[in-house]
């Protein structure tokens, strides 16, 4: 990440439930982490997540384009470069999970994408 970047904090807590909003933690005025007090609890992914496969197997046969696209690459997020986006393939938006189907690698997307079907996309419910 560059220097002149930041995550924002509000953001990725604002694409999950609202339950979701104790678990991050927020600075305090002294700029010390307040840890929120809540109950643990084991839960099934599937309950904050629908897992989508991704639409298209090739991008050699896509031309280039505007749409950012994620396959099973281990670096750079997983994405592979920017193409058209096939007639039937879906546009994924921000701040969903992506999870490489050969290796397991995860990211975080940070803009709205397409995706190759050796990706598994987690969309949050």
């Amino acid at each position: 990440m560059a220097n002149d970047e930041q995550i924002n904090e509000d953001f990725i807590a604002g694409i999950f439930a609202e339950q979701f909003q104790n678990f991050v933690p927020h600075k305090a005025s002294d700029g010390v982490k307040e840890v929120p007090s809540f109950k643990w609890r084991n839960f099934n992914i599937l309950e904050i997540f629908e897992p989508r496969r991704g639409d298209f197997h090739s991008i050699t046969d896509l031309d280039s384009g505007n749409y950012m696209t994620v396959s099973r690459i281990t670096s750079d997020n997983g994405v592979v470069g920017y193409f058209d986006r096939p007639e039937d393939a879906a546009e994924y938006r921000k701040g969903c999970i992506t999870i490489i189907t050969v290796g397991g690698d995860t990211f975080v997307q940070l803009d709205d994408f397409i995706a190759t079907d050796n990706v598994i996309v987690c969309v949050p419910k």
